[in-house]
């Protein structure tokens, strides 16, 4: 038999016991997930290139995101060597992009060595900076040369030329004469240089490119060959030929019929095509003597002017050819025929003019004198 007291404590025992069971079985035993961290990362898949100078080495860039982390990223290099310059594509990195390419552009003067410690630093807001490097190793440049010209595009009207400068560098130890030419040249379209070659401490040279008036418009690809011994450079030009500059004169009449001392006018439009820009001058040739024509206006800024024609009394009637000029002030001309056909006078008829047509008169009497 237990005691009063013995009791009284198993029975504190057991509601402790259960206590303690209720609490721990509540408990699932397991750790609070904890918060991530927003994190990002940088790594390259060719940490190490070689380049010559003059040449260009690139590596390609991930960016990873990490802990919920979704801002850009920004990507820059510390450390370049001297004479070499860098450009990342892209330099930033939106959201869900998460690849870039960095370019290293070896200089003429750049020493030749291996630079192991060019670092590139990822940087994100509110995010810890990531570094990772990449090596480059500058070679000399193999004895030769490059070319470039420019401008690279150029718009000639047919019978007209344009110039581009062609530009050679030696590279190396490289110091030959090299001969320029043009390849795929059109029907219609010559290239001359000068100088047409290039030695020495001359690097330029000046390319004139000529259009005939018969060459056909259109786009077309010119190649610039610069040739030293088995070398062979080649440079591109784009060529367009426009149609040549003209002015075009249409007239609603190109036949007149008109009596002795009469006149007889006609509408013309002005077209200017192929860059002929400015106001035409208009002029009438090859009319006899007594006749003359008139345009207003003379000097047409816009797309028409009214020709009109006065024949004399005494013009013999005939038919003459006559020719409308017009020239614009860029220099382009245009041309177009006109018949003339000059009629009689009908019979009984007559013309009268007075010279001068007016008259001046001085009065000489006192006023209220006159009667």
């Amino acid at each position: 038999m237990y005691t009063r007291s013995q009791v009284s404590r198993l029975v504190t025992a057991l509601a402790f016991f259960t206590a303690c069971s209720t609490a721990c079985s509540s408990d699932s035993g397991t750790e609070p997930t904890p918060t991530p961290t927003p994190a990002i990362g940088v790594s390259t898949a060719t940490a190490t290139a070689t380049a010559a100078r003059g040449a260009t080495a690139t590596y390609p860039f991930t960016v990873s995101r990490t802990g919920g982390y979704q801002g850009p990223v920004s990507l820059v290099v510390e450390g370049l060597p001297n004479d070499v310059t860098a450009a990342f594509v892209p330099s930033t990195l939106p959201n869900g992009t998460t690849a870039s390419t960095l370019s290293l552009t070896v200089g003429a003067n750049a020493v030749v060595a291996t630079n192991a410690n060019i670092t590139v630093r990822a940087s994100g807001t509110g995010v810890s900076p990531q570094t990772t490097s990449v090596s480059l190793t500058v070679t000399a440049a193999a004895a030769g040369f490059t070319m470039t010209a420019a401008p690279t595009a150029l718009s000639v009207a047919a019978g007209a030329t344009g110039t581009s400068t062609v530009t050679i560098a030696r590279q190396g130890t490289f110091a030959g004469a090299v001969d320029l030419s043009v390849q795929n040249a059109p029907a219609g379209v010559t290239a001359t240089f000068a100088p047409p070659q290039l030695t020495g401490a001359t690097l330029q040279s000046t390319v004139t490119v000529t259009a005939t008036a018969a060459t056909v418009p259109g786009t077309y690809s010119l190649t610039v060959r610069g040739t030293s011994g088995t070398a062979i450079v080649d440079a591109a030009i784009a060529l367009t030929v426009t149609a040549p500059a003209a002015v075009g004169l249409n007239l609603a009449s190109s036949t007149l019929t008109i009596s002795q001392s009469q006149t007889g006018s006609t509408n013309i439009v002005v077209n200017r095509t192929g860059g002929a820009t400015g106001n035409v001058t208009m002029a009438l040739e090859g009319a006899p003597a007594g006749v003359t024509g008139t345009f207003n206006p003379a000097s047409v800024p816009g797309a028409s002017t009214t020709l009109t024609i006065s024949v004399g009394a005494t013009v013999p009637p005939a038919t003459y050819n006559l020719t409308v000029r017009g020239t614009s002030a860029s220099g382009a001309v245009g041309t177009t025929p006109l018949t003339l056909t000059v009629q009689a006078a009908p019979a009984g008829s007559f013309a009268m003019n007075a010279t001068p047509v007016t008259v001046t008169v001085q009065s000489t009497c006192w006023p209220r004198r006159c009667r």
